[in-house]
């Protein structure tokens, strides 16, 4: 009898063994399998941190190239005010210059006009004197009533041709004044219009890059 109790205890004890081991290795299954869980879990945490570390250097370098290109793109802006007030100026300048070009082509035909004036006139007096000079010399030589008259006379001829040549070399050299300052305005001009044609050149290439950089930025933001 009583070894048959000591042989129910003892199956009773590996039982409760073989549960506790049972148990313990499911434990340790079980506290295998959460490490493992918790490892997974900071890999991730780690992975999007350093995914976050660089989307955040990736924003920090765009932000940088954008911050750039708007620097870049505001000095285009200045160099295109600048032009373009350069370019109000030089057409004041070329609305000035038409001006002096239109009022030395007047001043030029009237001097040309007062040169044919005054040659029509000089061949008149010349061909009067001529067609009349014997008579009007002979005539001062007896109407003179001394040498000194006489001299006068001839004298008063010669000054006459030697006034209207004067005059009409005068006339000449103000017609070539004016015909070589209208040369220079026009040429000053031709120079203006080849400046104002490429300041338009510039505008256009200075709007297509602020275009350009503008799209760019649009395209960052």
């Amino acid at each position: 009898m009583r070894q048959e109790k000591g042989m129910g205890r003892l199956r009773g004890k590996k039982r409760m063994a073989v549960i506790l081991m049972a148990g313990m290795i499911g434990i340790g299954g079980y506290c295998s399998a959460g490490a493992k869980t918790l490892e997974d879990a900071q890999n991730k945490k780690n992975e999007a941190e350093k995914n976050l570390n660089e989307v955040n250097r990736q924003i920090e370098g765009i932000e940088k190239e954008q911050n750039g290109l708007k620097a870049e793109m505001q000095a285009y802006d200045n160099q295109l005010m600048t032009l373009l007030t350069d370019m109000e100026l030089l057409q004041a300048d070329m609305e000035n210059k038409d001006a002096e070009i239109d009022q030395a082509e007047a001043s030029l035909e009237a001097a040309k006009q007062e040169e044919r004036s005054q040659y029509e006139a000089m061949k008149l007096r010349i061909q009067y004197m001529y067609e009349n000079g014997n008579q009007n010399f002979i005539t001062a030589l007896i109407e003179s009533k001394d040498i000194t008259e006489l001299l006068n006379r001839v004298e008063y001829v010669s000054e006459v041709y030697d006034y209207d040549r004067e005059l009409l070399t005068a006339y000449q050299n103000t017609v070539q004044q004016v015909e070589d300052l209208s040369v220079q305005l026009q040429n000053e001009m031709a120079q203006m219009e080849e400046l104002h044609l490429s300041y338009e050149e510039q505008e256009t290439s200075l709007n297509q890059i602020i275009a350009d950089k503008s799209a760019r930025i649009a395209d960052f933001d």
